[in-house]
This record gives structure tokens, sequence and C-alpha cells, in this order.
């Protein structure tokens, strides 16, 4: 509950705390403008565990300019790989949709491949991360399948050069920007997909949606037509308090389709159902559970009955 969170960090004058970036965005869309007076202990908020959009980093130096907002890109397989201070603003912005996740910290090395080739990128193109270095684990106890998996050898010259042990491999998409290379967290590499041939990165899609007035939050899941083959994009969206859902819809068509390719916009909206998040303490969106409901059928005849609703 926003509210209560607020409240406890307020009472017990917290002064530094770490969440999710949804669980941020959820907490500044939902207290009020008197945020900052009331959390003025607050110095430094840390992010951890998704990717950062920009538009939660603006909103939240908005809310609260006076405390520092530090983004924290981190592994269990590897500890903390790299951290930036997104609030108050950096000199250096490489994206206005993902915010830096910063320099490798000591003790990790990175390096971009492309998931295809299999090759280093150049820098500013997007690709798999893959991480090493003397922070990294040995491997996950008593799972030497799963160890052999993630924990890769060294396959191009430029990885040999850098570290001569194993590498993570870690799913992540992430490019290299600026002079000195900063990195930038895209969100998971297997969150671009095909629809009739053009490629689409759901994160991107996401930020550009959340840019819109009025959204609170919003979550993309793909729609597969067949098992290979994906139709088009399911966005569940949460309204802020007050804004209409079947209204915020046409304004994200008509917005949020000035930001991206007409191909990337979702075909289908759903409300953001409650209790969609994982256990523990993460509070993640469970996009599993979101994608599973992701049925085509059941969605053309939603967006049917729709039509004949405003039809009517």
């Amino acid at each position: 509950e926003p509210s209560l969170f607020v409240e406890h960090l307020e009472r017990n004058e917290c002064t530094r705390v770490l969440t999710t970036p949804s669980l941020l965005a959820t907490i500044l869309q939902h207290s009020g403008k008197d945020i900052g007076t009331r959390l003025a202990a607050m110095r430094t908020w840390f992010m951890c565990g998704e990717v950062l959009p920009m538009s939660t980093a603006t909103m939240f130096q908005k809310a609260l300019p006076n405390c520092k907002l530090v983004n924290d890109y981190s592994a269990w397989e590897s500890g903390d790989i790299a951290y930036a201070t997104v609030s108050p603003s950096p000199a250096y912005l490489p994206s206005q949709t993902f915010a830096p996740a910063g320099k490798i910290a000591p003790g990790s090395i990175a390096v971009i491949i492309d998931p295809e080739t299999r090759k280093v990128v150049p820098r500013g193109v997007p690709g798999e991360l893959y991480v090493g270095g003397s922070a990294l684990m040995h491997g996950y106890y008593g799972k030497p399948e799963e160890t052999a998996k993630r924990l890769v050898e060294g396959f191009m010259p430029e990885m040999h050069n850098l570290w001569s042990g194993k590498w993570y491999q870690s799913g992540d998409c992430g490019r290299f920007v600026g002079e000195p290379p900063v990195l930038e967290i895209r969100g998971r590499i297997d969150s671009t997909v095909k629809i009739r041939g053009f490629k689409v990165g759901i994160p991107v899609v996401e930020s550009s949606i959340l840019e819109v007035e009025g959204v609170g939050t919003c979550c993309c899941v793909p729609v597969y037509e067949s098992p290979a083959v994906v139709d088009s994009l399911l966005c569940y969206v949460r309204p802020k308090d007050g804004v209409a859902f079947d209204g915020l819809v046409q304004l994200i068509r008509k917005e949020g389709g000035k930001k991206i390719p007409r191909w990337m916009m979702p075909a289908y909206f759903r409300p953001l159902p409650e209790g969609c998040t994982m256990g523990g303490e993460s509070k993640k969106l469970n996009r599993r559970m979101l994608a599973q409901l992701a049925d085509l059928a059941t969605l053309r005849e939603e967006q049917a009955q729709a039509a004949q609703r405003s039809a009517a």
C-alpha cells in the first residue's frame, strides 16, 4: 500500500531506501505533492531489480529534488555490476527512454554481444550483456547443469583480452554509450519480439506509454498467433487516480503514436489487474502470469465488443 509505505518512511525519518522502479512509480503516483516535505529526511533512494525508465526518474526529481536517486544494476551471480546517480540529473544522459546504469563497478568486466552473430558489437549498438571479473560467482551450488549453461568460456578475442576466466551470460539487453563508456540496460534480451517482420522492443513501447499523461503503470506482453508467431502486443494499463480507462486508451493511441512507429503500438489494452506482482520482497510485475492471460481469440472478441459499445 503506497500511502502506508510513505507513512512508515516519514514516521521513522528514514534516510535511505531500496525499491524497484515500478514500486517507486506507484508511490509517486499515489502520493500527494507534499511527499518532498514528508520525506525531508530521505537522502538516497536506490533502484534495483528492473529497468529504470527516464520518465520515473524525471517524476522523482520533481517530487524529491533534494534526494539522490541511484540506479544500481546488479545480479545475484556478480553482485553490483554498475551504478549511476540519476537524480539530480547527471551531466550526461545517453537516452531519453532508459536511465543510465553507469560505469562498470570495480571487480566486474562487461561486454555486449550480438546474440545472432555472437560477435562483440560496436559502442551504441544493443546486444546481450556478458559479465566477467573477480566478483563473479564460481557457480550455482548443487546445480552443475545450470552453472554450465550460464557460465561460459570467452568465445571472442576481445573477451579473452579482458578476462581469462568464465563469463556470466546475463540475458539482459544493454549497450555502451558515450566516452568514457556508460552502460545502459534496456530490459531482457528476450523482450524483443518480431511483429510482421519488424523488431519491437517491449521496454521501448512501455516507456513511451508511461510518458502519456494519466498513465500510472503499464506492462506489455506479446500475443501469439501460433507458438512461433507474434500477432501483436497486449498492454495492461493502470490509470492514475481519477482517470477513466477507456479515455486513457484513446489518448495512448493518439499521443503514444507520436513517439513510436505504428507497428510498435499495442493492438489490445486491458486494465492492469490487482494482485499481479510476484511474491517475496521485489514486488515485480508477474509478466509470466499476465502473458498467460493474453489469448488472441479472447482479445479479438473483447475488441469487437468494445467497438460495438462505441458505435451504440
